[in-house]
């Protein structure tokens, strides 16, 4: 079996940010459910898309990953930490394994296209980022 070597946190504007495995003290992702879609394109092709959407997620960050950048963003000196932080709009979890495989995973979204009700972020009294989506108990 293959183990989790990064996690790519993705944002709604596509800004992103991946994690190394060994920052991550904890991550739950409950309620997978597959989504099956197909629509046309504007080439009129029939296009299948498949996704799992979850309900629950839960990551906990170590302290020690507040120093990372975003992989892509604006700025080279944007960090992760404070764009987590400041925006409630994470899109997608992707996992990426040793043997080179990903799983893409989608949070349920309320709200707004921009923010999702549904997320909180914030710094334990540690100094780990905590991340909830969904209905996820203390």
């Amino acid at each position: 079996m293959s183990s989790v070597t990064e996690i790519k946190i993705v944002f709604e504007n596509c800004m992103y940010g991946t994690i190394p495995a060994k920052y991550i003290k904890g991550l739950c992702i409950d309620g997978i459910k597959d989504s099956i879609n197909f629509f046309h394109n504007e080439d009129s092709e029939l296009v299948f898309h498949k996704k799992k959407v979850a309900e629950k997620i839960f990551i906990k960050i170590d302290k020690f990953a507040a120093k990372l950048n975003l992989t892509f963003g604006v700025r080279d000196e944007d960090k992760l930490f404070d764009r987590i932080l400041e925006c409630q709009d994470i899109t997608s979890i992707e996992l990426k394994f040793s043997d080179d495989t990903e799983e893409k995973f989608l949070p349920v979204w309320e709200g707004s296209q921009y923010e999702n009700d549904l997320q909180t972020s914030h710094v334990d009294n540690n100094g780990n980022l905590v991340i909830k989506i969904g209905d996820i108990d203390d």
